[in-house]
């Protein structure tokens, strides 16, 4: 008798959807895995802020070679609340933002302040100058005040920090304040070079789905510029130039409404003045502006740019005399004489060298009778 062929059941049916489902799903994993792999490996492992944000190659833009760190950080990080307690030391006190942050390899410039004024050194992270002000107004500034007080801002942020307390700002001129006196000490150093291996398969895997995402699907917070030389970094891509979006936008007219250029301006140096005003004398007080990355390499950068409204590295210096400490003069110099790397090529900050060169113009200045 001939066999009957066999009917699929229906859980037959099922089943072999669901083994299909099942193996396409695991070959959709696969590759998937297999391309975030590779494109994770390829990239090089996640170091700079500006690489980071937007998925570009650490091996195209990361710096190479060593550079000077420090054994350890030689400052403390505290809060606001805690130095309103009067929990400070009594040296040295920054307000400041990410320039003046814990790095990698400690090389923040407060390590060299340290080295150079033997000087115990807090640091405030801050987000706006009303909070400065409000502690120079404190019982706990009146009665322990530091030996010095220096606030540190970003060019893209100073406007933006200073805004609380531009309305019915006085403006009084400025009194330079006395010398500190420097007592250089030993620290220990060491040379400092960024890795270059991953910490696992799983941060290649990770790193790899977000690199793609950022680079297929995500605005990109990074702007790649072109440049007229390639002896300013130490990348393999020095003839680019990786540099924040921020360092563009915050500077044009949308972001310092309601004033123009030179209102945005006044209205910036007037709030500082009462800032600094505020502390009556009881410390020296010291403002310092990082500048941006953009406005270091801008002379080499071959793209045309969106005009500048506001150009505080130019204008507070002067109106600021004697309280202001000048980092953009020293630093562009620097670029000018093919200093390598002054800023990261992957990151919006300064490098090792960068961060020495800014902790000893700080420490000459706060130093210097003049």
């Amino acid at each position: 008798m001939a066999e009957q062929a066999h009917i699929p059941s229906p859980t037959d049916k099922a089943d072999s959807v669901a083994r299909r489902f099942v193996l396409g799903l695991a070959v959709v994993m696969l590759v998937s895995g297999a391309v975030f792999s590779l494109t994770g490996y390829l990239s090089g492992p996640p170091i700079g802020d500006l690489t980071r944000i937007s998925g570009l190659s650490e091996r195209d833009y990361g710096w190479q070679g060593a550079e000077p760190g420090f054994a350890e950080n030689h400052f403390r990080q505290i809060s606001q609340d805690a130095l309103m307690a009067g929990k400070g030391q009594g040296g040295i006190l920054v307000f400041g933002d990410s320039f003046s942050a814990p790095q990698e390899g400690n090389i923040t410039w407060m390590n060299t302040l340290y080295a150079r004024t033997g000087q115990p050194i807090d640091r405030v992270e801050i987000e706006s100058l009303a909070e400065i002000e409000a502690y120079f107004l404190s019982d706990a500034f009146r009665t322990g005040p530091p030996e010095a007080v220096i606030i540190e801002m970003a060019e893209r942020t100073v406007f933006r920090r200073a805004k609380p307390l531009m309305k019915g700002a006085k403006c009084l001129p400025l009194t330079a304040p006395r010398p500190l006196a420097l007592n250089p000490t030993e620290v220990t150093r060491t040379k400092w070079t960024r890795r270059t291996t991953f910490e696992g398969f799983d941060e290649i895997m990770s790193w790899g789905a977000l690199s793609l995402r950022l680079r297929l699907f995500a605005a990109s917070k990074t702007v790649v510029t072109n440049l007229s030389r390639s002896d300013l970094f130490s990348s393999v891509r020095a003839d680019r130039l990786l540099i924040y979006h921020s360092d563009i936008l915050r500077h044009t007219l949308p972001e310092i409404a309601p004033y123009d250029g030179a209102g945005a301006t006044r209205a910036t140096v007037c709030a500082i003045r009462d800032l600094v005003n505020a502390a009556q004398g009881r410390s020296r007080v010291f403002v310092t502006i990082a500048p941006d990355k953009r406005s270091i390499y801008e002379n080499w950068i071959k793209e045309r740019l969106p005009a500048k409204e506001v150009h505080f590295l130019e204008s507070l210096p002067e109106p600021l005399t004697g309280a202001y400490i000048d980092l953009y003069g020293p630093l562009l110099r620097d670029v000018k004489n093919a200093v390598k790397d002054v800023y990261f090529p992957d990151d919006t900050h300064w490098s090792a060298l960068g961060h020495a060169r800014v902790g000893n113009l700080i420490a000459d200045r706060i130093g210097s009778p003049d």
